[in-house]
């Protein structure tokens, strides 16, 4: 921004927060450096006077939309134009619980609400990463709309992609998803008879093509599927890849405390998130020695 906006490179207006989908679009809440300047007026100051600071600021961020929110103090006023689908669709009305940080938008028209949701909810998503609300968003005739939470995008992804998923021969036993970290999906046939291809191959697909797309559509995280096993041993060791079977000498169970100690030949590096993702899709405390 500081490249394309002269009023944030001189200081003029300070950034406050900022909610990006690669690809999809970005929200940023701006104010003024001076307390008592309006934040509209930082936000006019961004978009420029005839377009041309926001018009750049997309070419150069190369997504479809940016869209500069004054970041008010008051926050009913900083949702409300954070969630704003543009002049002819305002919020007809908005309803804050700051103590659980949750807030209920209404649309005077279906199209409306639409607008401020967005393709795939990406609009929403981004209004509720920028305020830090959970917003739920209804029109006149349609259910209340809401973000989903990080593993239930990361479910509704999975069913879009995996025909066998949809096709109730692959069932999802559990998930585990840290955002930019990455995700673990435990899978398994319903019915295993007669199959020649495990689960989690069958959901990677022909030279990992599909596993590519769905982690595409999930930002480029990390996507790892898991064939389940009523063996928690053997459930542990695949969950704790990209550490691979054979670099496991031994694990040790104590089931009363739920914690497993994984004994390996050598540790090789893994990154915490991606322990702390193999914990939660496994519902065990692992140790590695």
């Amino acid at each position: 921004m500081a490249e394309v906006i002269p009023a944030v490179s001189n200081g003029e207006v300070k950034i406050v927060s900022v909610a990006r989908i690669k690809g999809s679009g970005c929200k940023i809440a701006v104010m003024s450096s001076s307390i008592e300047a309006d934040p509209g007026i930082a936000a006019k100051q961004c978009v420029g006077r005839h377009g041309e600071c926001i018009e750049a600021l997309k070419r150069k961020l190369k997504e479809p939309f940016v869209s500069i929110v004054p970041r008010y103090e008051n926050d009913q006023v900083f949702v409300t134009m954070a969630l704003k689908a543009g002049r002819d669709h305002e919020i007809a009305g908005l309803e804050l619980d700051e103590q659980n940080r949750v807030a209920y938008a209404t649309y005077e028209t279906d199209d409306a609400c639409a607008m401020a949701c967005g393709w795939h909810h990406n609009k929403l998503k981004l209004a509720c990463e920028l305020t830090g609300y959970q917003i739920e968003v209804q029109g006149p005739s349609d259910h209340p709309q809401r973000m989903p939470t990080a593993d239930q995008e990361l479910r509704l992804k999975l069913f879009e992609h995996i025909l066998e998923m949809r096709n109730d021969q692959i069932e999802i036993i559990n998930t585990a998803r840290l955002k930019s970290v990455g995700s673990r999906v435990v899978v398994r046939w319903k019915h295993a008879r007669g199959r020649q291809r495990s689960p989690s191959e069958v959901c990677r697909g022909p030279n990992d093509q599909q596993l590519k797309e769905i982690q595409r559509v999930l930002s480029g995280e990390p996507l790892y599927f898991h064939d389940w096993h009523s063996d928690p041993k053997r459930m542990i060791v695949n969950c704790i890849y990209p550490i691979r079977n054979e670099a496991v000498d031994s694990v040790e169970l104590d089931r009363q405390s739920m914690s497993a100690t994984v004994r390996l030949k050598e540790i090789p590096a893994i990154s915490k998130g991606l322990m702390r993702l193999a914990e939660d899709v496994t519902k065990w405390r692992i140790k590695l020695t």
